[in-house]
Parts: C-alpha cells; sequence; structure tokens
C-alpha cells in the first residue's frame, strides 16, 4: 500500500532529488510532470514513465536507495491523482502544487513546474489530443506554454517575460486550469458557461499544500 504523503517525505524526496540533480529534475517540474501523467485518461506504467525523468543510463547506487527513491515517486503521483480527482466545490478543493520554489530573485514564478507539465503532456500527447485538437479547450493549457515558455533557451521560442504584478495571477489561472484540463479529458466540464467565461479561482501561489 502506497502511504500518504507527508511535509517530511516531500523534504526527504527533495534532498534525494538533489543528491541525483545531474540525473533527476527538480521536484517542482517533477510535480508538474506528474499533473500532466495524472490528467490523461490513460494512465502509462511507470517502466514507461521512469526513462522521461533520468538521464540515459542513469543506476542507482544502491537497491536500497532505489526503494526509498521509488517509493517517494509512487506516493507523490498517489498524492497527485487524489487531488485531482476530487470534486471541486470551493477553492480549498483546486490543487496547488506540493511545491513550488523560489527562484534566484526570491519569487515563485511556477516555470520549472510549467516546464514539468508541458514535459508530462509531450509523453502522453495522443491522449490529450481530444483537448488540443479543438480550438475552445486548447486553451486550457495556453497559461502553462506561456509560463513554461518564459525560460525557453531559443529566443525565438521564448514567451514574454509575466510582469510581477500579474505573476500571482497567472498562476492562480495555471492551476485552475490543470483541474479543467483533468475534467476535461475525461468529458466533465460542464456546459453551464462557455471556457473563456469561467470565474478565477483565488488562491495562494506561495502555499505549501500538503494532504
Amino acid at each position: 500500500m502506497i502511504k500518504k504523503l507527508t511535509t517530511e517525505d516531500i523534504t526527504a524526496f527533495d534532498n534525494l532529488i538533489m543528491k541525483y540533480q545531474d540525473n533527476f529534475p527538480d521536484i517542482e517540474h517533477l510535480d508538474g510532470f506528474l499533473c500532466a501523467i495524472a490528467c490523461a485518461p490513460n494512465q502509462l506504467p511507470f517502466s514507461e514513465i521512469f526513462p522521461h525523468l533520468t538521464s540515459e543510463g542513469f543506476e542507482f547506487p544502491n537497491q536500497e536507495e532505489a526503494t526509498q527513491f521509488m517509493g517517494y515517486l509512487f506516493s507523490y503521483h498517489n498524492a497527485v491523482m487524489k487531488e485531482l480527482s476530487k470534486p471541486i466545490n470551493g477553492p480549498e478543493d483546486i490543487y496547488v502544487p506540493f511545491c513550488l520554489k523560489e527562484n534566484e530573485d526570491g519569487n515563485v514564478d511556477g516555470i520549472f513546474w510549467a516546464n514539468g507539465f508541458m514535459h508530462g503532456l509531450a509523453i502522453n500527447h495522443g491522449a490529450w489530443e481530444s483537448l488540443l485538437d479543438n480550438e475552445d479547450t486548447f486553451r486550457i493549457v495556453t497559461p502553462m506554454m506561456a509560463v513554461s515558455g518564459q525560460g525557453h533557451p531559443d529566443p525565438k521560442l521564448r514567451s514574454e517575460t509575466i510582469p510581477e504584478e500579474m505573476r500571482e495571477e497567472s498562476l492562480n489561472i495555471m492551476f485552475q486550469n490543470l483541474n479543467l484540463a483533468y475534467a476535461c479529458l475525461r468529458g466533465e466540464l460542464p456546459d453551464k458557461k462557455p471556457l473563456h467565461e469561467a470565474p478565477i479561482i483565488p488562491i495562494n501561489a506561495n502555499q505549501n499544500v500538503i494532504h
């Protein structure tokens, strides 16, 4: 049985990831990646997912650390799945990433999370086609694309930097749309309002949410 994810688990997992930082993405990136994986109605086996998270030829130094690492990873994935599958009855039900870190300027910009999300979407692109091929629902992922694109190494593909005064609202929209993506891919979007009129639910983007 996969145990409940705790604050202590996340701290320990983050420390373990830092030990392998040349071979494994940042925990914020991982959060976004697992959110995209969890949104898709077809659940990829970890044997297919894990190679996309590690450098080629990576191996754990011993079985003990491999078991510990994979235990944390399974627990993290399970926690993300649990949160995204909850009915949305109010702001408290919106999924806020377990890990959003400050950048070198001391701000939470969500770029690593958005990069991870786009990474997870890309490796399971077929499962997202129903959303991406529809002009209305495609807009659900445009906030993720905009935030992710701020850090793109190619200037031609780099999106404009989001102003400081708009950063929190941009993250609010991105995480609300994450929940919309989960519902949309399961045919559960409400018909009461067009997508572009969906209300923005205010949340604290700097909140460290542990369930």
